[in-house]
């Protein structure tokens, strides 16, 4: 990998930032990673002890967009471009991974590995249709064929309420629905609030 280049001049990162000449933080590596070894190129490390009511955030990204025309705009892009044949024989490649590790007496409170807050305020009317908490994009020439793949989990037994994925013998009668968007066209996926009929 050939080094980037990029005008300095001595700016520090706030200078950089500030005037869009470089970039406020750069790292790049092309060195061989030894085996049995996982390196970082970017780690935080923060041991926060919170009091009542107090909050704590590892990694902090706000984007504030201006102006009345543009392509796309995002508060944090990450990207793995890769040759699996030549890399890996087995495990899994993900452009991003999250782990939600908990242990002792959990609190009474809501979790998840992933949160994603929904915080509209616009004008539009009906509110933006083809708007959705997680957008599927497909650009490669060969796509995806499934939506999600589970892994590591245990099937339940009929009526099994607290497994993720559980067998039914029998029909479960449809109560709601969840709404879903394929390309601009709307679909609804009928769902029960039983786990069997």
């Amino acid at each position: 990998m050939a080094a980037r280049t990029f005008p300095s001049v001595g700016q520090s990162p706030i200078d950089a930032y500030t005037t869009g000449r470089v970039p406020a933080s750069y790292f790049e590596f092309a060195g061989t990673v030894t085996t049995g070894q996982e390196w970082h190129g970017n780690e935080i490390v923060a041991a926060p002890v919170l009091t009542s009511g107090s909050s704590f955030v590892g990694q902090n990204i706000v984007v504030t967009p201006t102006g009345t025309s543009g392509s796309w705009v995002s508060g944090s892009y990450t990207k793995v471009a890769i040759n699996p044949s030549t890399f890996i024989a087995g495990g899994y490649i993900s452009a991003a991974e999250f782990e939600l590790a908990i242990s002792g007496t959990l609190q009474t409170c809501d979790f998840g590995v992933i949160a994603l807050d929904g915080n509209q305020s616009n004008t539009f009317s009906p509110v933006m249709p083809r708007g959705a908490y997680i957008l599927l994009n497909d650009f490669g020439a060969t796509e995806i064929p499934n939506l999600f793949r589970l892994m590591g989990f245990t099937t339940g037994a009929d009526t099994d309420t607290t497994s993720l994925f559980a067998a039914t013998t029998t029909g479960a009668a449809v109560s709601h629905t969840l709404k879903i968007m394929v390309g601009t066209t709307p679909y609804w996926i009928m769902v029960s609030n039983t786990q069997s009929g």
